[in-house]
This record gives C-alpha cells, sequence and structure tokens, in this order.
C-alpha cells in the first residue's frame, strides 16, 4: 500500500499551496502560484488529478531525467520520461535523487499538452525498460527534441 500523504498548511502539490484541510468534508483549500485560491477533494490530489488551479490550460513541461547504470554493473544509461505543470524540474530531479541511488541529471525539458508526455511514452517505446511505463534506456534522439513537433 503506498504512503499516506499528510496535507498540512504550506505543503506543495505542483503549482498548489495547501492553505487548510477540512477533515468532515474531506476538501482542501489551496492556493496557486498564479493567485487563486482553489478547493479540492482530498481523493482529487492524492489521485495526482489536480496540480494546478486551471491556469496554466494545456501547457505542461516534459522532463528527461538521466541516470547512470553504473553502480549497478549496467552498461548503458536510463531515463525517465515524466511531466510537471509548474515547470520545476529541480524539484522533480531532486525526488528521483532522493528515491534512487544514481547520479541524475535532466537532460531535456519539452513544453507542450498535457497528451505529449503519454505520447511520448508510445514513441520511446522500444526502450522501455523491464515493461515499467516511465523508465527507458537512454537515446540521444532525447537531447534533440525540443517541442512536441519534432517527435
Amino acid at each position: 500500500m503506498g504512503r499516506k500523504i499528510k496535507y498540512i498548511p504550506g505543503y506543495r502539490i505542483g503549482s498548489l499551496t495547501v492553505l487548510s484541510v477540512d477533515r468532515t468534508t474531506n476538501k482542501v483549500l489551496l492556493l496557486c502560484d498564479c493567485g487563486n485560491g482553489v478547493e479540492y477533494r482530498l481523493s482529487h490530489l492524492s489521485m495526482g488529478n489536480k496540480i494546478d488551479c486551471g491556469c496554466l490550460g494545456s501547457k505542461s513541461w516534459i522532463y528527461f531525467i538521466s541516470l547512470t547504470g553504473q553502480e549497478l554493473g549496467l552498461d548503458f544509461n536510463f531515463v525517465k520520461i515524466g511531466r510537471t505543470a509548474d515547470g520545476d524540474i529541480n524539484n522533480r530531479l531532486s525526488v528521483t535523487r532522493t528515491h534512487t541511488p544514481f547520479l541524475a541529471k535532466v537532460i531535456n525539458q519539452v513544453l507542450g499538452p498535457p497528451w505529449v508526455e503519454h505520447w511520448m511514452h508510445n514513441y520511446f517505446s522500444h526502450l522501455r525498460l523491464y515493461h515499467d511505463r516511465e523508465w527507458f534506456r537512454y537515446s540521444e534522439e532525447m537531447l534533440t527534441i525540443r517541442s512536441p513537433t519534432d517527435c
């Protein structure tokens, strides 16, 4: 079972900051980086459905984080392809470094609509590792993509 997240004031979820939590109605009052206040159900936040107030619209950052496989004796590097709406890749990078013993670095970022992450997972499916949905073998092609139209 997954780790239960404690939503306390000041906790960040994408572009949102928790202001207060109402446990009786299971709703959280949040402040977006753009200044808008929003209220979401806890279940929507815990499933990752809400990461902004809607101000970002269809824009999100697709990031490629490269990890070296040398620590495991592997002869290849591998890449995680993920998405964040706030553009703060350093936060995602620090989480990756915390959860893996590997040397992690961002090798590319692409700004595009949310469906681009899913599309890139399919585009690079021939490089997928162990049927995992986010991890891929490193490819030079990942460095050259600048927008969804480059694929």
